[in-house]
């Protein structure tokens, strides 16, 4: 039996030699892939930032999209930085609600590092005040009383007891305050005081040599009372 050689010619991969490939040129980038006929063809090279993504039947250079392509959650190191500081992500109210967007921080808010904060100052509690007898008090009794408050605002109210030394005669009474303040002026501090018991109450004031808040009436009889008071200052 005679014996020869058969000689392969070289080809192109995609040069139509074969009858299963498609007669493609070579190109920087493209890759080969199974086309409709089917037949191997060459898939060009997708522009910059894409990627090469599947509709479950032929592969082409696409951006990612989120809503079908990732599961999970995406990393916040991933996401595109705010347009300005202090801002929030959120979903938005207007055009396209729903979709996530950068919120402003409204005047009454502010962000210090990861916290977000109210600017405006709010504070509430209870404490029981100092009191100083002062003109025609021979004693007097503190209670727990609470306060409110807001901004450099604060708003005080409770009872007292005044035990008056004489009836018809000036009385004051000094109290300290939940937080403390340089009152400037009387009138940094303004409120009232009555008892249920007898017709009787009188005004409250600032007192600035002391930064308290002073109690002033004149008492229709010498008994020792309870009154009711409320009074709001500022926070100088």
């Amino acid at each position: 039996m005679a014996q020869g050689f058969i000689t392969a010619a070289v080809h192109a991969l995609l040069g139509g030699t074969h009858s299963d490939t498609a007669t493609q040129a070579v190109a920087r980038g493209a890759l080969v892939y199974g086309n409709t006929t089917p037949n191997w063809d060459g898939l060009g090279i997708g522009a910059a930032n894409r990627l090469l993504r599947s509709d479950g039947t032929d592969p082409s250079w696409a951006q990612v999209a989120l809503a079908t392509d990732v599961a999970g959650d995406l990393p916040l190191a991933n996401l595109a930085q705010a347009s300005a500081a202090s801002r929030l992500l959120g979903r938005g109210s207007a055009a396209g609600a729903g979709d996530f967007q950068e919120i402003t921080v409204g005047s009454g808010l502010s962000i210090s590092g990861t916290a977000l904060d109210t600017a405006v100052t709010l504070a509430s509690g209870t404490y029981t005040p100092t009191l100083t007898n002062g003109v025609n008090v021979g004693a007097s009794t503190a209670y727990q009383c609470q306060y409110l408050r807001v901004g450099s605002t604060v708003t005080v109210s409770g009872r007292v007891d005044i035990d008056p030394t004489s009836a018809s005669t000036q009385t004051i009474l000094s109290m300290s305050l939940p937080v403390a303040s340089n009152i400037g002026a009387t009138e940094d501090v303004g409120g009232t005081f009555n008892t249920p018991q007898v017709e009787q109450g009188g005004g409250i004031y600032g007192a600035s040599v002391t930064d308290t808040a002073e109690f002033e009436f004149v008492p229709a009889s010498a008994s020792n009372l309870a009154n009711y008071f409320t009074f709001t200052y500022q926070v100088i």
